[in-house]
């Protein structure tokens, strides 16, 4: 019981630093016009390298981190789903309002958007996890049915199609007809194999930092030598390394997950203890809104001016970085409260816990059912 409660306080303090690394990427390419990644080679640019890189990172994590605590799940909680819908609405109504004040025309059609942002992808990560848990019971079902060795290689495919082939194809102009989904269901798996312990779950500090030193090297070293030799088209290709469905964020993310999972991190006072786990419960809705698709393009360069930050000396640029997600988070978790509190409060109507119970009882799948 010690150990799983140990295990679960890793997790909170992983998905506290996984949303720490996606506000630092997001810091890094969208501001200066999205050409962070790209521009000359600087001392600023390693800085964003150096921060900046980890978004895919925090994404693989965080997939991960849910998938673990799934894993024994044989029902879909509707009312879980419907609250976490409702908050998506309500944050992307608010991010609507705040770029509106800044000059964003909002039509109808923005309005509709909305309704539908939790599953049109307009948080692309949300879509996905939302899809993902009306397969978690039948993922949990294959999972257990299967073979060690036949789940090994279901993972291994998928993760080949995703990781492999769907950068290769992007990188030729092609596509393979995966999608966000399909990279959740992969995460999901690889989670189930390491709870298996079908796959080593070994990963020491100097190998972990070590790994993420090397792709800010070879980003850095790539960005000077585009620089010296004024081939240019190799300094809009280092995005690519860490962007969706590159495996180097995502092997970093499965290396990060396991690292947490091994560590016995002790924290004094239960107080200490409480307060992370309510930062952690509410990390979501930093997520939400910084990231809303109406918002971001105007919130880095017009709000927070990056775009002229990033040309002041190196030490002003860091702590610009570093007061901006600072105030992002904190902004994020207070909203993430208080619109928690309003969906608890409309998941808890009479009207609606009988719908979530008609749909609990036709979609679960039952123990009678010969599936």
């Amino acid at each position: 019981m010690k150990v799983e409660r140990e295990r679960s306080l890793n997790y909170d303090l992983l998905r506290i630093l996984a949303m720490l690394m996606i506000v630092c990427f997001h810091y890094c390419i969208h501001g200066n016009g999205e050409q962070i990644f790209s521009t000359s080679f600087s001392i600023q640019q390693v800085i964003s390298y150096t921060f900046g890189s980890w978004g895919l990172v925090g994404v693989t994590c965080f997939f991960m981190i849910s998938a673990w605590f799934m894993q024994n799940r044989e029902t879909i909680s509707i009312s879980k789903w419907l609250n976490l819908y409702v908050k998506v609405v309500i944050v992307f109504l608010m991010c609507l309002l705040i770029a509106r004040s800044l000059g964003e025309n909002i039509s109808a059609r923005t309005l509709l958007e909305t309704i539908l942002s939790p599953l049109n992808s307009s948080y692309w990560y949300v879509t996905a996890y939302m899809v993902l848990m009306f397969f978690v019971p039948w993922l949990n079902l294959i999972i257990r049915c299967c073979k060690d060795r036949n789940l090994l290689t279901i993972t291994a495919v998928s993760c080949f199609i995703c990781f492999i082939l769907t950068p290769i194809f992007n990188f030729a102009g092609g596509k393979t007809g995966t999608s966000t989904v399909f990279m959740a269901i992969s995460l999901y798996l690889v989670t189930a194999c390491i709870k298996k312990k079908l796959i080593p779950n070994k990963v020491n500090t100097t190998k972990l930092l070590f790994s993420f030193l090397l792709v800010v090297s070879v980003e850095s070293g790539l960005s000077l030598f585009a620089s010296m030799t004024g081939m240019v088209k190799i300094s809009s290709h280092i995005y690519d390394l860490v962007d969706i469905y590159s495996p180097i964020p995502v092997i970093l993310g499965i290396m990060t997950f396991i690292w947490f999972s091994e560590q016995s991190i002790q924290i004094g006072k239960i107080k200490y203890i409480g307060g992370i786990r309510k930062i952690a419960k509410h990390t979501f809705s930093i997520y939400l809104l910084h990231e809303n698709p109406h918002f971001r393009y105007l919130i880095w360069d017009k709000v927070f001016r990056i775009d002229s930050m990033y040309y002041n000396p190196a030490w002003k640029y860091l702590l610009h970085m570093f007061l901006v997600v600072v105030l992002i988070y904190v902004t994020g978790i207070i909203v993430d409260i208080i619109v928690s509190a309003i969906c608890d409060h409309f998941c808890k109507l009479k009207s609606i816990t009988n719908i979530c119970r008609i749909a609990d009882n036709y979609l679960n799948l039952k123990e009678k059912n010969n599936v």
